[in-house]
């Protein structure tokens, strides 16, 4: 039955059927028929062969659309779960539809005509988070993750005398011993786990992953690089930062024992400096070497040619003299196979079909592939199974992307974090409220807190375990969020005294500049605040004599940010304490807060930072005319009263 489809202003004839079980609607589209109907809608011009590549190129995979039929009293959504060309000038396109309210959207047989009208972006990322939760059942960690009780109920591993085997030398007693315990879960087979290793700024979290994964290739206690590891982060600089101290290990590893490390992902969207360890780099590069060793043996490309032909001609005669699938018919297959890649990669490309093939076995060979949670949803088209998986900002991210990895068929799952920093970004209120922001890690945790006692904190020990030492900040910078987030527990590294410049490392400016009128909208600005800010830089570059230190200038606001960077060259964002944690933990040598305090004095964690700065006597009040000599009225307050010669580079 032809019957009729509209796209924006187009009505698209074509075959339609719908399935009620699988609640599928596939639209078949056949150029012929659109060329002839569409005559009257866009006149005697239209070119079938134009309008099918725009529209196959129009609907991808994952598209969100409105579905509506005339008959029908309401729309429905629906998305695009196939689109693909069955040959000729046929293209079949199929949308699935997304029940509201569990009751599936109906078409009756005698439906003449489908309205199909594009509403947003792809959302294929956000199907796979979707999926993720529908597919947890099926999981070996799915009873731990819904009742996390049963973590603290499970067996202890056996205890063994496990040899550090990973390959920096630098990690101290606390980090030893945070991986130690988290490797002792990770190769206990008995029982599917989930361990929490919580890490304040500067404590060495990306140190620690990146050895945790190489313990769990190298340690004496299981079979030499036997297990595969996936390692995951929010962010692609994240990923970048262990993926590159990954990757810098692997190249002083001898070629015969070193581990295999693939970096998944959009290549424009990851580092220059892990470029080596992207997917289809690697790839080139090893087809590249295949190339030159063909080249020492005097192959060039004709040749290349004509053994393709050769051994196409011998798998023939084969073919009529051997049992299909003996190995000397696989062998010649596999020259094939790769003669064909070598083409491929002198043209500059691959073929979809090899690609997909190829990059499969580079990442089911691979012994560590870091991705973003993100990535993982496509992933899952080229490899199915991971041993182990670790995550890094595990409490930046909402659940349903911590659900993502586990399709892998994960028994360890390793959760890295720090609960007292930024949350995962909701922007609905109504889903923040019913918890969506809330992370696996800090439901995790929570639930454990709340259900410890003498019985089970043994157990809770090896499940929770916390990294103490920071080399991030000068202590001076990390005393106050070492004593409202961290209980004070947070211990400085030895290095941290040497980050000192001739200034005080923690400088509280109270101004009394006020925001600018006309600051509506979220749009808010200081233009004094902003003259201030840019003549102290200018203070602080003459003043302090070592050049090689780096300046941030950090706002919460875009309006304000661009004045202040004309200048150089809110209470709703900062009421959030682990945002202000985030901002007062980045400097290395040097805080300095500038600002109109009054307002934010009613905001605890604020009013708390303020105090301290108070009983420190590193609060200092400007005013309105300090900005005239700032030398003489901020830079002779904040500076030491013995100068240091010289300063360390930030």
């Amino acid at each position: 039955e032809i019957v009729k489809v509209k796209t924006d202003s187009l009505t698209i004839p074509g075959f339609i059927c719908f399935n009620e079980q699988v609640n599928k609607v596939t639209k078949t589209v056949k150029v012929d028929y659109a060329a002839i109907r569409l005559e009257e809608a866009v006149g005697p011009a239209f070119d079938a062969d134009t309008y099918q590549h725009s529209y196959e190129a129009a609907y991808s995979r994952y598209d969100v659309v409105i579905l509506n039929a005339p008959e029908l009293q309401k729309e429905t959504f629906a998305y695009v779960s196939g689109n693909h060309k069955r040959g000729g000038n046929v293209s079949t396109i199929i949308f699935e539809i997304i029940p509201v309210k569990m009751t599936p959207w109906k078409l009756s047989n005698d439906t003449k005509e489908l309205i199909v009208r594009p509403v947003i972006d792809n959302v294929r990322v956000e199907f796979g988070s979707f999926n993720a939760v529908y597919q947890l059942e099926s999981t070996p960690l799915f009873r731990k993750v819904i009742d996390p009780l049963e973590l603290l109920n499970g067996k202890l591993p056996p205890k063994r005398n496990i040899v550090y085997k990973a390959c920096d030398r630098f990690l101290n007693e606390r980090q030893k011993q945070v991986l130690l315990s988290t490797y002792t879960r990770i190769i206990d087979e008995t029982t599917p786990n989930i361990t929490l290793i919580q890490g304040p700024p500067g404590t060495g979290k990306s140190q620690v992953i990146a050895n945790l994964a190489l313990q769990t290739l190298y340690g004496e206690e299981v079979r030499y690089l036997d297990r595969k590891i996936l390692i995951c982060a929010q962010s692609n600089a994240a990923v970048d930062v262990i993926t590159g101290r990954l990757y810098e290990i692997s190249l002083r590893m001898r070629v015969e024992t070193r581990f295999r490390l693939i970096r998944f992902g959009n290549s424009d969207k990851i580092s220059p400096y892990v470029q080596p360890a992207v997917l289809k780099n690697v790839v080139i590069r090893d087809q590249m070497k295949k190339l030159l060793k063909w080249k020492c043996n005097g192959t060039n490309g004709e040749d290349l040619q004509k053994q393709v032909l050769q051994l196409e001609t011998e798998i023939a005669n084969a073919r009529t003299s051997t049992v299909p699938g003996t190995i000397e018919e696989d062998k010649l297959k596999e020259k094939i196979r790769q003669l064909e890649q070598a083409k491929n990669i002198m043209k500059g490309a691959m073929r979809p079909d090899d690609e997909q093939r190829i990059f499969s076995w580079y990442l089911s060979n691979a012994h560590i592939v870091c991705a973003t949670l993100s990535s993982c949803v496509r992933l899952t088209n080229y490899v199915n199974y991971f041993d182990v998986c670790i995550i890094d900002e595990a409490t930046q991210c909402i659940e349903p992307w911590t659900l993502v990895p586990l399709r892998f068929l994960i028994t360890s799952l390793v959760l890295v974090g720090d609960t007292q920093q930024l949350p995962a970004t909701v922007l609905s209120q109504k889903a923040d409220d019913l918890g969506l922001s809330t992370s696996m890690f800090t439901r995790i945790q929570n639930c454990l807190d709340n259900a410890i006692n003498s019985t089970n904190l043994i157990n809770y020990n090896y499940i929770v375990s916390g990294l103490n030492v920071q080399y991030r900040m000068h202590p001076e910078i990390c005393k106050w969020p070492n004593l409202y987030f961290y209980k004070n527990k947070l211990i400085d590294g030895g290095n941290t005294r040497k980050l000192q410049m001739p200034i005080k490392s923690f400088i509280v400016l109270s101004l009394d500049y006020t925001q600018n009128d006309h600051c509506g909208n979220g749009k808010i600005s200081n233009s004094m605040e902003a003259e201030f800010v840019a003549k102290l830089l200018k203070a602080l570059d003459d003043y302090i004599p070592n050049k090689s230190n780096s300046y941030g200038v950090i706002t919460p606001y875009a309006q304000h940010r661009q004045i202040l960077h004309t200048a150089i060259n809110g209470i709703g964002f900062l009421a959030s304490p682990q945002r202000l944690n985030v901002a007062i933990t980045r400097p290395k040598k040097c805080l300095i807060l500038c600002g109109n305090f009054k307002n934010l004095e009613t905001v605890p964690a604020w009013r708390s930072l303020l105090d301290n700065a108070r009983e420190r006597k590193l609060f200092y009040e400007i005013t309105t005319d300090c900005i005239y000599d700032i030398q003489a009225n901020v830079i002779e307050k904040i500076k030491l009263k013995k100068p240091l010669h010289e300063t360390n580079s930030n």
